[in-house]
């Protein structure tokens, strides 16, 4: 089983298609934890230092003692937040908000029976005041507590008759746990919260993420080829050529290229897949290409176009047939009208060739347009008339390149697909792979033979998508294959009077009326 590597390249393609995302979602996080932070109200934290110490009787406190005490530790951790506790501070304060308002932690700090009182509030002195008074009045309970239980067992001794009491309340007294305020608080100078720098830190890192966990979701979400190299990993077709994408202000609607820029970068793609196209045909000639795509809209009519004309440039002869009968667009191309075509010789087979095949501009190029749309075009583009017509334009030692329509739109081209023909798919950014490979699929079971892809309009500048980028070709190549304009056309009459005031200086007649 072979692993498949880690193209870095891939996620370099995803992380520069989605900059924007990257870059918007930490900007954004992180200003919305500023502006929340700055508006925030500053609370401020004090702390009570409170000991812990256990008897057991003895006049001087022992190992055992301290054992005791760290023991006793946690219970009264538990006992400071009570309720009666936190309303004996609030009347001592006189707040008139109710217990749970206070904002008050315990803990014990490791390994010793110390308790740390903390009180948080937005007035520092109030914060301080909190702290104190609950330490405060948690001794003064527990020491009433404490006192009432020895008054309890004093009486409960005196009427058994229990001699010496001054004796066992001395042993009592002793044995009594105590608590000390070791530290009290002090109105705090710095705020605790919010902190300004560490969650504005904080939003960017949380948005960073968020921004790159978006972007690998909808990279992962996003069904459409993002390189040829996916393209061909995902069906394993080869790439036959790449075409950029071209402006409409350097090409117009329905524009052969390969005629009028036949120097250009859009030209040399066509070339390209003519090229690839020959490499990759196994079949003996007569040649006979369909081109299809799996959905509407791919660019499958100007490719076909081009790829006729680049065949008739290196010598030959090429029909080519509008065989998409419901949405013909190839006359449009050479401007011829559409009564008669494909259609009607399908129709009627007893029709002279001549009748549909119509000659172009262009030597060595004809067209067979489509025709009126029929009702049936199914049943006509799988007749025999089709194979009958096919096999003619064979015979005249004629490449044929077919026009069809979406085989993923329309059934008929599967059916075309099943005759002698080489199919090329156009594959266009917005093509769904999914679907492609759903049109892989039914051509494989109309046995058709599959050339590769072509992966249409792409960015030119776009890295990983052919040689277009390196900068060889570019919009000035396309330009020279223009006829020249007049001298100053283009210019504005500031620079056409600046640039004829400095050829007159500089002649030598200028310079003799400069000195006349």
């Amino acid at each position: 089983m072979n692993e498949e590597k880690v193209d870095l390249r891939r996620y370099l393609d995803i992380f520069l298609r989605w900059w924007w995302l990257l870059l918007l979602g930490p900007i954004v996080a992180g200003v919305a934890a500023y502006l929340f932070s700055i508006n925030e109200a500053p609370q401020y934290r004090a702390a009570t230092l409170v000991l812990v110490q256990q008897r057991s009787g003895l006049s001087l406190p022992n190992a055992g003692d301290f054992q005791l005490s760290q023991i006793l530790a946690p219970t009264y951790k538990e006992v400071f937040t009570t309720r009666p506790v936190l309303e004996a501070v609030i009347g001592e304060l006189g707040y008139p908000s109710s217990a749970s308002a206070l904002r008050v932690r315990v803990s014990i700090i490791a390994g010793t029976s110390l308790l740390n009182i903390e009180a948080t509030d937005p007035v520092p002195q109030q914060a301080a005041a909190i702290s104190n008074t609950l330490a405060q009045q948690f001794i003064r309970l527990t020491e009433e507590k404490q006192l009432a239980e020895i008054a309890r067992v004093q009486s409960a001794l005196a009427a058994q008759g229990i001699s010496n009491p001054e004796q066992i309340l001395g042993a009592q007294l002793s044995a009594l746990s105590s608590l000390v305020v070791v530290e009290p608080a002090v109105a705090p100078s710095r705020p605790v919260s919010p902190r300004v720098a560490l969650n504005t830190l904080l939003g960017i890192l949380f948005g960073g993420f968020v921004a790159v966990v978006g972007t690998l979701t909808l990279e992962y979400l996003n069904d459409t080829p993002r390189a040829p190299e996916e393209v061909e990993r995902r069906t394993g077709l080869p790439r036959i050529a790449t075409v950029p994408r071209w402006p409409t202000r350097e090409v117009l609607p329905q524009e052969i290229v390969t005629l009028t820029h036949p120097r250009g970068s859009y030209a040399e793609a066509f070339r390209q897949a003519r090229l690839n196209i020959q490499f990759l045909s196994r079949t003996a000639p007569p040649k006979r290409y369909m081109i299809t795509s799996p959905g509407p809209r791919a660019g499958k009519s100007t490719f076909s176009v081009n790829l006729a004309v680049a065949l008739v440039q290196e010598g030959k002869r090429v029909t080519l047939v509008d065989a998409d009968l419901r949405r013909p667009s190839v006359h449009r191309y050479f401007s011829l009208d559409n009564p008669t075509g494909l259609s009607t010789f399908l129709a009627n087979p007893h029709l002279d060739l001549s009748q549909v095949v119509r000659s172009t501009s262009i030597e060595g190029l004809s067209v067979i347009t489509s025709g009126p749309t029929p009702p049936n075009p199914v049943e006509l583009l799988n007749s025999p008339a089709m194979d009958a017509l096919l096999d003619r334009l064979g015979q005249r030692g004629d490449i044929v390149v077919l026009d069809t329509p979406p085989i993923m739109a329309v059934t008929e081209t599967a059916a075309m697909a099943s005759k002698q023909v080489e199919t090329i798919l156009i594959v266009d950014p917005t093509t769904r792979l999914r679907a492609l490979k759903d049109c892989q699929d039914t051509l494989a079971k109309a046995n058709a033979r599959i050339l590769g892809f072509v992966l249409n309009r792409v960015q030119a500048r776009r890295a990983g998508y052919g040689y277009y980028h390196y900068g060889y070709y570019s919009p000035d190549i396309h330009n020279k294959d223009q006829p020249p304009k007049a001298e100053g056309q283009g210019q504005n009459a500031l620079a056409r009077a600046w640039r004829r005031a400095k050829t007159i200086c500089a002649s030598p007649a200028g310079n003799t009326r400069k000195r006349d």
